[in-house]
């Protein structure tokens, strides 16, 4: 319809105008308006990953100065805490000997900086959770398997970040590198759930959408003015034009103010 020249025709010039303004302006708007909730978003990442980064950091070197100071015990009895799943058996020779692995849970369940949702954990090799879930039971915990992304790219001695379902299969921003423990490598993580992350965008969004819908009002009521002040003078010329090529010479001409 829109490509027949009889529509065309049945238009007057301040509703071409109208439709070209808006035709214009509002995807402009659209444009600009995305732009800036894009580069807000990876402004709102780039900091969760900052702050997701500082707390393994600090983790990982409190975990290492801990192993390092630690006297290992010849017995499970010898440590405070004698449970097998808060102790790490080291093979020394034909012997074995165990660390406490309790004041490693104490540094990985401290949560500041982590917010309501984000937790720091320990993987081992086989992908069974180390160190307490907050989120599942330890009788359940033990049925766990992280076979997850960032789980894999630390076993193998990458460090990085990303936004990757979790051992819940819950999407988190996750903060991930490997930890060797007395010669045992590890995964160290901090995550924090996507959806905590994203609350500020989202608030964003919303109040964008309102404002949206005010601004194409408005953008359509001032391109209706404009057009309509365009329009005006255009069909002035063009009656004056009409008059001169029938030969009516003693036509005045009036310039609207």
């Amino acid at each position: 319809m829109l490509s027949d020249p009889r529509f065309h025709k049945k238009l007057n010039y301040r509703t071409k105008l109208f439709l070209i303004l808006v035709g214009t302006i509002i995807p402009l708007f659209g444009i600009v308006s995305y732009t800036f909730y894009r580069e807000f978003t990876a402004g709102i990442d780039n900091r969760i990953f900052e702050q997701l980064n500082s707390v393994r950091s600090l983790k990982y070197r409190q975990i290492k100065q801990y192993v390092d100071k630690a006297n290992l015990s010849d017995t499970l009895q010898d440590l405070t805490a004698i449970s097998e799943s808060r102790s790490l058996a080291i093979q020394n020779g034909d012997t074995s000997q165990y660390l406490s692995l309790s004041p490693i849970f104490d540094i990985l369940l401290h949560r500041e900086g982590l917010g309501d949702s984000g937790e720091s954990y320990l993987v081992d090799s086989t992908k069974k959770l180390v160190s307490p879930s907050r989120f599942i039971s330890r009788s359940e915990q033990d049925k766990i398997i992280a076979n997850t992304i960032p789980v894999d790219l630390a076993l193998r001695k990458t460090k990085g970040q990303g936004i990757h379902k979790d051992y819940r299969g819950i999407w988190v921003f996750s903060s991930y590198s490997n930890i060797d423990i007395l010669g045992k490598r590890m995964a160290l993580l901090s995550e924090i759930d996507f959806e905590e992350g994203r609350k500020p965008i989202i608030a964003l969004r919303n109040k964008m959408i309102g404002i949206s819908f005010f601004v194409i009002i408005l953008i359509v009521v001032l391109a209706y003015i404009i057009s309509n002040a365009i329009e005006k003078p255009v069909r002035l010329m063009g009656k004056y034009l009409t008059e001169v090529t029938e030969n009516n010479h003693s036509i005045t001409i009036t310039i609207p103010e």
